[in-house]
């Protein structure tokens, strides 16, 4: 009897990059083109490229170390300015302190 065996994680791509990466490369192509405006137009195709490379690799170095949404949950974890506002204390109950010494 033969199984079937499928794929967990087939991803789509066009030219070999993941439909996510995309974006990322073409806004840090946009920003390298943006820093080298008014030079030599081919300046500025050496620097987008850097630069959407250089982007590449910063965000799949975040999705190594923050596999899932753990990134969007750690950062709504350190924004929770709601939880900690001064105010009247929540737990009315007196600490006792007991002393055996005596």
């Amino acid at each position: 009897m033969r199984r079937r065996v499928y794929r967990l994680y087939q991803p789509i791509t066009i030219v070999g990059l993941e439909l996510w990466q995309l974006p990322v490369i073409g806004l840090g192509f946009v920003i390298g083109l943006r820093l080298m405006e008014g030079v030599h137009p081919a300046a500025g195709l050496l620097a987008g490229a850097a630069t959407g490379y250089m982007a590449l690799t910063a965000a799949e170095k975040l999705r190594e170390r923050y596999p899932g949404a753990s990134l969007l949950h750690e950062a709504l974890w350190l924004t929770q300015s709601d939880r900690y506002t001064p105010g009247k204390d929540q737990e009315t109950t007196p600490l006792l302190i007991r002393n055996d010494h005596e």
